[in-house]
């Protein structure tokens, strides 16, 4: 079986990002699910979606977490979708 290839980074300079990230996010979900990495820890989870997402990495550090929160994918895919 081939390597599942990851997701292109999400673009911030789309004309319409809350469809740029819907989709992105779509394909990020997809590729979690098939590489298997959808059953990992939730900590390696975050490190691969924050390794996946490219320059927004940016904009995830100018998100405040709860300490609870810290390494956790949802709390991270939620504050996106706010932004």
């Amino acid at each position: 079986m081939e390597q599942v290839k990851q997701p292109q980074p999400l673009r911030l300079d789309s004309a319409n990002l809350e469809e740029t990230w819907r989709l992105w996010k779509q394909k990020f979900v997809n590729y979690m699910k098939a590489s298997g990495s959808g059953q990992k820890s939730d900590d390696v989870r975050l490190a691969i979606f924050l390794h996946v997402i490219g320059i927004a990495l940016a904009v995830y550090n100018t998100f405040t977490f709860p300490e609870a929160d810290r390494d956790k994918l949802l709390p991270a895919l939620a504050k996106f979708q706010d932004y």
